[in-house]
């Protein structure tokens, strides 16, 4: 796996080898440096503006490229404190979203790495609060003086990024009403989305899209079949790629799923699930909503590592119309207690989590945990559910896939 992709935690000095031994050169992401540079402020600060990577001291880069040729014992000790306090004294606001230590090597080697997350409190300013920096894959510099229009973008970048995300969205709501007339029947919507917390860069072409989901597939933990995105046929719009269909699965009101994957490496799935009448009250089938629910969760973090974006992903997960929850067959698993909630309060869920998205490859299934404790709660379960209950039926929605 890149480094890239992991959590400096898990980074080691064989994980920098194999960057040198594979020339992987320099880029958005990555930067080499064979010690402390003089303003290496600057850099830190270029990185948090623009998307955040890692800053490699130890690692020398040839002349006349930006491709590690050597790597080199990192003298300088205490550099933890030394990055720490040139932070806090040369930029502003300070770059909070970094971390940093050493990886000792073989040979009495060591380098140091830097990983910096970008930033939601742009612009970082350095040079007196005068200048402020972005990143540049130039051989020479490798960051530049943001422009007054850049500046001004940095400054509205969260409501920006914000608006990008409600916009998405809604678009795929609105293309899933255009398709499915849901209304038509008594259903509950769920909505579940996982995308960039700053979606703005396209990580694909639309061709490239369709080509990359028309051979996507991805596996459940301890599973080895691998599957597609199910449901319904691969269809194309606007900076997106849609699966949509209807699924029966014996009943007598079909379900309804409608899949939109884009080109932000944004993921969005929106599910009619039919209301059920039952000695005069209603009920959806919980069982069949929350294995939808890992399978967005499996599917829209694969998709996001396998298009290579970096950063940190929002995911959400929503329904609201909850009158009742049959957890059909759970009964006996619970007590006694078969979870017919109370329909005089307000039982919508709409759980939202950020998390950086090179660690989600290894949180999908604590990710998963968190959402169904969010539902128990909000709906009135806790006060019927144990945790050892709660863990049985989280199990037994698993095993589903398994």
């Amino acid at each position: 796996m890149s480094i890239l992709n992991k959590t400096i935690d898990t980074v080691t000095f064989d994980d920098i080898q194999e960057l040198v031994d594979e020339k992987r050169p320099e880029g958005d992401y990555l930067d080499y440096k064979l010690q402390r540079p003089k303003h290496i402020h600057e850099l830190i600060a270029a990185f948090a503006n623009s998307f955040g990577g890692w800053i490699i001291l130890g690692v020398r880069a040839a002349d006349d490229s930006n491709v590690p040729a050597e790597i080199r014992r990192i003298e300088e000790d205490n550099l933890e404190d030394t990055i720490n306090r040139i932070i806090l004294s040369n930029i502003h606001p300070p770059v909070l979203s970094y971390q940093c230590k050493y990886l000792p090597g073989p040979d009495d080697l060591r380098v140091f790495v830097i990983k910096i997350d970008e930033s939601d409190l742009t612009p970082h300013a350095t040079d007196g609060y005068t200048t402020v920096y972005l990143r540049e894959k130039a051989e020479k510099r490798p960051y530049r003086k943001a422009n007054l229009d850049e500046i001004e973008w940095l400054k509205n970048k969260r409501k920006k990024y914000s608006d990008t995300r409600d916009y998405l969205i809604n678009r795929t709501k609105t293309r899933f009403h255009n398709v499915f007339s849901a209304g038509e029947t008594k259903c509950i919507l769920s909505e579940f989305s996982i995308m960039p917390v700053y979606p703005r860069h396209l990580f694909a072409s639309d061709r490239e899209l369709l080509s990359f989901l028309q051979t996507f597939s991805f596996k459940f933990e301890n599973s080895n079949t691998s599957r597609k995105i199910e449901y319904g046929q691969l269809h194309t719009a606007s900076e997106s790629a849609i699966y949509y269909g209807e699924f029966n699965g014996g009943k007598p009101t079909p379900f309804y799923h409608y899949f939109e994957c884009g080109r932000y490496g944004n993921y969005t799935h929106i599910a009619a699930y039919p209301i059920y009448e039952k000695e005069n009250e209603k009920f959806v089938d919980a069982e069949k909503m929350l294995q939808d629910l890992l399978l967005d969760i499996y599917c829209g973090v694969e998709i996001l590592l396998s298009l290579n974006v970096k950063g940190s992903a929002t995911i959400t997960y929503s329904f609201d119309q909850i009158l009742r929850i049959w957890l059909k067959g759970f009964a006996n698993n619970f007590g006694g207690y078969d979870l017919r909630l109370n329909s005089s309060v307000d039982n919508s869920i709409n759980f939202v989590h950020s998390e950086a998205i090179e660690t989600l490859g290894q949180k999908r299934l604590e990710l998963h945990t968190q959402i169904l404790d969010h539902i128990f709660y909000a709906m009135d379960g806790g006060k019927y559910i144990s945790d050892s209950s709660s863990k049985t039926f989280t199990n037994r929605i698993r095993n589903y896939y398994h």
